[in-house]
């Protein structure tokens, strides 16, 4: 499988930490290939060499964005098109477009959205 690449992608826990003033935490490049995904930000990186499961939900405490959940075993972080300013997640539907990139990338048939965010 060919190697897919968001460039200005937005990254943030799963939950938003206390003091946090934008919707995001780092910016960086979102890779996928062979089921595995890798985001290098300018102070995150993070590799998941499996992909659980995969929501597109709001955020808590981003009333604007949509956010890409994303489950390799007990981790969860979140991803969101941050390219012009964030609004490419909207008007471009590159939020979701990340979304559709990562859903062929999950390791089992079975998606719910009962584990995330409880």
């Amino acid at each position: 499988m060919d190697k897919i690449r968001f460039t200005k992608v937005w990254y943030r826990p799963e939950r938003k930490p206390k003091g946090m003033l934008l919707a995001f935490c780092d910016v960086g490049t979102l890779t996928l290939a062979n089921g595995s995904l890798n985001f290098k930000g300018r102070g995150f990186e993070i590799n998941y060499h499996t992909i659980d499961e995969v929501l597109y939900d709001g955020a808590d405490g981003d009333w604007i964005n949509y956010w890409v959940y994303v489950r390799s075993g007990d981790n969860i972080a979140c991803f969101a098109d941050g390219g012009w300013l964030g609004l490419r997640g909207h008007i471009a539907n590159g939020t979701k477009k990340i979304f559709e990139s990562i859903l062929p990338q999950i390791n089992n048939s079975v998606q719910t959205q009962d584990s995330f965010r409880k």
